[in-house]
């Protein structure tokens, strides 16, 4: 269950509701798409902006999964135990995790580059569902708003 105010951020594959935070089609959206703008390009518009925050965000999660995927081969596997047991697991892996990083303080594994990375066990699901269209309305409503927080508040300079 998710707490009240929280949201997965999801690919495209999935249908934009309230508790899912999918980027905007149509738009530029993948991070290489974006590694020219700091020489002088811009946004096309608020959608864009929103898009590339919300790569950069996937970037960091999917990083994050990698560097776990890397050091506990449990979570490279289909787990064939209750769904709560598998929640444990990956959080048993994360506090191990950061336990070694705290104690061993320089980490390889964590220390390695993209590239290295990604290799590891991807495995990406794409639903397609049929969604109440209220879902869709309160899932857009978010993404509206915090897309104008974002365009607002962005440098200009």
């Amino acid at each position: 269950m998710l707490l009240p105010g929280k949201y997965y951020l999801v690919d495209s594959g999935y249908v934009n509701i309230d508790k899912f935070l999918a980027p905007y089609r149509s738009h530029r959206y993948h991070f290489s798409e974006f590694l020219n703008l700091g020489r002088g390009n811009r946004y096309s518009g608020p959608n864009e902006l929103f898009n590339h925050r919300h790569a950069q965000l996937r970037n960091v999660i999917e990083r994050a999964f990698g560097v776990l995927k890397m050091r506990f081969k449990c979570l490279r596997c289909t787990p064939y135990y209750p769904f709560r047991t598998q929640t444990r697991i990956a959080l048993a892996c994360c506090v191990l995790h950061n336990f070694i990083r705290r104690e061993e303080g320089s980490d390889i594994l964590f220390n390695m580059s993209q590239d290295e990375v990604d290799g590891v066990g991807d495995v990406r699901d794409e639903i397609h569902s049929d969604v109440a269209n209220e879902d869709n309305v309160g899932g857009a409503q978010l993404r509206t708003m915090i897309t104008g927080q974002l365009w607002g508040g962005r440098n200009v300079s």
